[in-house]
């Protein structure tokens, strides 16, 4: 407690989606350095330069400011887009201080609206090329742990894993998935139905992302007719969420997500979406 006001718990959070497009919309394709030529993302598709704090994201990193929020490290006005080379040039903080990096990102991104780029033409590598950044959780402490043993975290371990190298946008899906989910006795099953009214998308524009996750061994599909033995009441076709092994740890992690989060979506999107898989620990 700082000043009679609760402080938040410090966590490093990942960019969101749409932080991440803009500052890559706005780099034209290149360090933001003055005068370096470097390339951010190359030809075939590989994501070569670092998203970078100007106020740094924990305790000891170079410029931190311990009155800066959690979500406030990880906005646009926060970060700007280096080449490895920059990112090490910048750690002086001497001679890079908060206004001068500040300077030198607004100085790189107003040059995107003066001078058009050839930057759409690779826009197609960004949901690829962007998520690499990512780290398991230490404790898993938000959850309800008390009937989980060693197996349980080995597995929600995997099953996080699996989850991380799905592209953005499937990873998107899943995480409305689980949170429309109706939970049964260690099952999670969604509507299509309900699914595409609240999205607002028809299972056209969906079917090629679920396809993704059936492929993942992530989701598996029931149709309509098939016998409900667990009592789910899910209308029309709908989808299972699954685990990856067959004592049921990873399905009862998925689980125990949905019910600490399903009354806060935002979190469960952010933890899902953008990789901030530490949100499950204390």
């Amino acid at each position: 407690m700082i000043g009679g006001i609760v402080s938040e718990v410090l966590r490093r959070l990942n960019p969101t989606l749409e932080t991440r497009r803009r500052l890559y919309a706005l780099s034209r394709n290149r360090c933001a350095f003055p005068k370096c030529p470097q390339c951010v993302i190359d030809l075939e598709g590989r994501h070569i330069a670092n998203i970078c704090h100007i106020e740094g994201a924990k305790v000891g990193s170079e410029r931190f400011n311990p009155a800066q929020t959690n979500e406030s490290r990880r906005a646009f006005e926060n970060l700007i887009l280096l080449c490895p080379t920059h990112h090490s040039v910048t750690n002086d903080v001497d001679r890079y201080t908060v206004t001068a990096l500040q300077d030198m990102k607004a100085n790189h991104e107003r040059l995107a609206y003066e001078s058009p780029s050839l930057w759409n033409e690779e826009i197609r590598f960004l949901d690829r090329s962007l998520d690499a950044e990512w780290q398991q959780p230490e404790n898993l402490g938000q959850l309800d742990l008390s009937y989980c043993e060693e197996p349980f975290f080995t597995h929600a371990h995997c099953l996080i894993e699996r989850i991380a190298q799905l592209p953005q946008l499937t990873r998107s899906l899943y995480a409305h998935a689980l949170i429309h989910a109706i939970a049964g006795d260690l099952y999670l099953c969604v509507g299509l139905l309900e699914l595409e009214q609240r999205l607002g998308q028809p299972y056209s524009v969906m079917e090629g992302h679920f396809g993704i996750l059936e492929k993942a061994n992530l989701v598996t599909a029931w149709e309509a007719w098939e016998e409900d033995r667990h009592g789910l009441h899910v209308l029309g076709r709908r989808y299972c969420l699954r685990g990856l092994d067959r004592e049921d740890c990873g399905i009862y992690f998925l689980y125990l997500v949905h019910k600490r989060f399903s009354a806060n979506p935002s979190v469960l999107i952010d933890l899902i979406e953008n990789l901030n898989f530490t949100l499950l620990d204390l």
